[in-house]
């Protein structure tokens, strides 16, 4: 059985977090345990993780829950949330080697850089979980 990862894009605007409407279907969703392993040191413990699991951000501008209509789903487990400027410097210290194993990585950067136009990278971030 495979872990898979559940990711949302999120830009903070106007004093609060916003949801990218159109990211769900974009964000990619790869199996990469190099990149989870990153993100929140899941399934890959031979990288440095950015963070623990840090859990759902209070202020999401995602629904979630299953108590929620209509409600997104993150996963079972190690629900988290990395900025773009967080992700930047984790890729910034791979070796080469690493990058290489962390393909996801550098996708997910390039997916949230589209947003980096008109905030700056500590105003994007990635929200998740998995499964497996």
């Amino acid at each position: 059985m495979g872990c898979d990862i559940h990711p949302k894009a999120e830009v903070f605007i106007g004093g609060k977090w916003m949801r990218c409407e159109d990211d769900y279907a974009c964000v990619p969703r790869d199996r990469n345990y190099a990149t989870f392993g990153i993100l929140a040191g899941v399934r890959d413990e031979d990288v440095p993780a950015i963070a623990a699991p840090r859990g759902l951000p209070a202020d999401t501008a995602w629904e979630h829950g299953e108590d929620r209509p209509g409600g997104m789903w993150f996963g079972d487990h190690s629900h988290s949330w990395v900025t773009l400027r967080e992700m930047r410097d984790a890729w910034d210290a791979l070796s080469l080697e690493q990058r290489s194993g962390a393909w996801l990585l550098k996708k997910l950067i390039e997916h949230l850089e589209e947003y980096a136009y008109t905030v700056p990278a500590e105003h994007i971030r990635l929200v998740f979980g998995f499964d497996s």
